[in-house]
């Protein structure tokens, strides 16, 4: 007898071996990779990924690098085509580059009934193109004029609201206090290095004064294509503008400004060297925190307004999900956690501004710690996103490389080793070349 009881037994064991097997590989089935670099979200990402799992049984693994080697582990995992990561980073200006490589799923379907509303309408586009949706924004934002309430207020000025005033602020504003001969405090930085995120902010000072980057006022590669468009970044109105720029930095920048990017203006400006930046709008959250030595004078206004336009210099981070992911419909769940009000206000409660949602942008209090106004009292950090006009950069698949073009002729023009007039005529042929390679003309 006991040795009929045995087969039961050993039956019983080969059953749950095959159950404990088939759930392994169940498991590892069932898990989205995440790639990123944004450190700053790492408290976030846990929480979510929690909540996450808890609801769908879906293990999240996410993989925080630094920029560089975030962009190159990417790069090559979407070029090999391992599908390792079922979602990516992306700029919102990458995404054309990633859609037409074959990279990218679309999200229509997955998010299909889901109610966006809480998402700013503004940061929903930047998410499409060629009439589908392929990402959820975070960390987005317009542009603003973060800056030292206290100086503004010493020396008997207002926030500037157009460029000339901006020119006349950053000008009273850049002072020799001890009478050495050698200025203490500079009325204004901006983003100087020859980095394509330098023409994120330098492209939207020409776009003020009327420019645009191709004949015809095309702004999208179709556009570009069918009217044949050349380059126009060498036309008055763009050099007039992007002068602008650099003889704000040339004049009234503190030393060193050819190779700025946003961490060396952050610091600038919480060491009391300068007054005011123009950047983002998630600045004035990386100036106002409690420990900052400048934090209870830091306020903000709206970009300027140029001879046309108001100056731009938005941003919209996205998450985008890999072709090849194994996981899309999951991926496209946890995106929607990720872009979510939770994340957006663990965020909001590290100072952060470049809040994406109106749920949490909006808040009662949200808005108490950031009460910046506008003069007819509206909040700035609401209104600024409404001025957004994304078409200020070309919607292409080449816009990295273009980018790049124009940081340099920005660059080299506030270093002084070249003109405005020259950096552009050089900068349009070398574009000229881009285009004409990508097939545009034929």
């Amino acid at each position: 007898m006991k040795k009929n009881r045995r087969i039961p037994i050993v039956i019983c064991i080969l059953i749950s071996m095959l159950f404990l097997c088939s759930v392994a590989s169940l498991s590892a089935e069932k898990e989205i990779r995440l790639l990123s670099w944004m450190t700053v979200y790492e408290d976030a990402y846990k929480k979510i990924a929690e909540q996450f799992e808890k609801d769908t049984g879906y293990k999240v693994r996410v993989e925080i690098l630094s920029q560089d080697q975030c962009v190159e582990k990417q790069y090559m995992d979407l070029t090999s085509g391992t599908g390792r990561y079922d979602l990516f980073v992306a700029s919102y200006y990458e995404i054309p580059e990633y859609v037409e490589a074959g990279y990218a799923e679309p999200i229509d379907e997955y998010l299909e009934g889901v109610d966006l509303s809480q998402w700013y309408p503004e940061f929903i586009d930047a998410a499409r193109y060629k009439g589908k949706l392929w990402s959820l924004p975070m960390e987005s934002f317009g542009a603003c004029i973060t800056y030292r309430r206290d100086l503004f207020e010493q020396y008997g000025l207002k926030p500037p609201e157009t460029t000339d005033e901006l020119w006349n602020c950053a000008q009273a504003l850049t002072k020799d206090l001890d009478g050495d001969g050698q200025n203490d405090i500079y009325g204004i930085t901006m983003r100087g290095k020859a980095h394509s995120h330098t023409t994120i902010a330098s492209a939207g000072f020409p776009w003020a004064y009327g420019a645009y980057w191709f004949e015809g006022e095309a702004v999208n590669a179709d556009q570009i294509r069918q009217q044949k468009a050349k380059p126009t970044v060498n036309s008055p109105e763009f050099v007039e503008g992007l002068k602008m720029y650099v003889d704000l930095l040339r004049n009234f920048g503190p030393p060193g400004q050819a190779n700025f990017m946003w961490y060396e203006m952050k610091d600038a400006f919480n060491a009391g060297k300068v007054a005011m930046y123009l950047a983002h709008a998630s600045s004035p959250g990386f100036t106002n925190q409690p420990d900052l030595p400048y934090a209870e004078y830091v306020d903000a206004s709206l970009p300027p307004m140029g001879p046309k336009r108001y100056v731009q210099e938005p941003y919209s981070m996205n998450y985008m999900v890999n072709k090849l992911s194994q996981n899309k419909e999951a991926a496209a769940k946890f995106l929607l956690y990720l872009t979510g009000k939770d994340t957006a206000q663990v965020l909001a409660d590290l100072h952060f501004t470049g809040i994406w949602r109106k749920d949490v942008n909006e808040s009662e209090e949200f808005r108490k710690y950031h009460n910046y106004r506008t003069p007819d009292g509206k909040y700035v950090l609401e209104e600024s996103i409404k001025l957004i006009d994304w078409d200020y950069l070309p919607h292409t698949p080449e816009v990295k490389s273009l980018m790049d073009i124009i940081a340099t002729a920005t660059s080299k023009s506030i270093a002084g080793t070249a003109s405005t007039k020259d950096a552009l005529e050089e900068a349009n042929q070398q574009i000229l070349r881009v285009m004409e390679q990508a097939g545009y003309y034929k």
